[in-house]
């Protein structure tokens, strides 16, 4: 499995939509000396009787440790002409300050981002240390006028925040979403509804 001579069932399997990926490195290969290990416990007089079907769950989950080290490659895809609306029952100020704190909220949850994620005051906008890629923009609330329509660019949507004193609504132009590279299935519906629940039940349970 670590050696070349897997490539060809790997094909296979990413033709069918089957997305499976592994690194050729003999060096993992040390991990074998685990199977002498076994053998010389099992060999010796502290042996330990297991029932047959914990002995092949054992066998299940130990060949998933070996070949699964990492995560089917996928790409960020952008879903687009989605026009879907949402009514919220406060005003456009509000409404704004309530994505912005959904937003700080959801970089939160991401630990993995710890310390690689700064603030740009000048843009109002969270970024990748070191690069570019906006991870989240909040809008500017004590520059929002009545007659204005808030235009939203961030990396998991674009929309529109239009609304009064009164009440609000934000439609959804298009939305981003991470998807297995390989693979056929269209995950529009499934991007559209997790922008509900991560944004949309987000902003109505502050």
């Amino acid at each position: 499995w670590k050696s070349g001579y897997s490539q060809p069932l790997i094909e296979i399997s990413n033709s069918i939509g089957i997305p499976i990926g592994r690194t050729v490195d003999f060096s993992d290969n040390i991990a074998l000396v685990s199977v002498l290990i076994s053998f010389i416990s099992l060999r010796s007089n502290t042996q330990w009787t297991l029932h047959p079907l914990i002995q092949r769950s054992f066998l299940f989950i130990s060949c998933l440790a070996f070949i699964a080290t990492s995560m089917p490659p996928r790409e960020k895809r952008l879903f687009v002409n989605i026009n879907k609306e949402y009514e919220f029952p406060y005003s456009k100020q509000e409404l704004a300050a309530r994505l912005n704190m959904v937003q700080i909220m959801e970089l939160h949850k991401l630990k993995s981002l710890k310390n690689q994620v700064d603030f740009d005051s000048a843009t109002n906008s969270f970024h990748f240390r070191g690069q570019t890629d906006t991870v989240a923009v909040l809008v500017n609330t004590k520059n929002i006028q009545s007659h204005d329509t808030i235009s939203f660019k961030s990396s998991f949507a674009e929309l529109y925040i239009t609304g009064n004193n009164s009440k609000s609504k934000i439609t959804l132009l298009s939305v981003y979403k991470h998807i297995p590279r390989l693979g056929n299935k269209d995950y529009r519906e499934r991007a559209i509804k997790e922008f509900e629940k991560r944004i949309v039940k987000g902003i109505k349970n502050l």
